[in-house]
């Protein structure tokens, strides 16, 4: 989602970008795991930052 549009995950805070992910709930070995980890590798340091102030969802 995030090449195709992202513009759309921009305004994203992280819990919501985790619920898009696979199942929705982060675990290990999880497809959400799986497909968040790729999504951190393509968004920019900017996001990143953001990103970093966040609470991460319990998991």
């Amino acid at each position: 989602m995030w090449n195709d549009q992202p513009d759309q995950l921009a305004d994203k805070q992280i819990q919501q970008i985790i619920s898009f992910a696979g199942e929705g709930k982060l675990a290990d070995d999880s497809a959400t795991s799986k497909e968040f980890r790729d999504f951190l590798q393509l968004v920019t340091s900017d996001f990143l930052n953001k990103y970093v102030n966040e609470p991460i969802p319990e998991i």
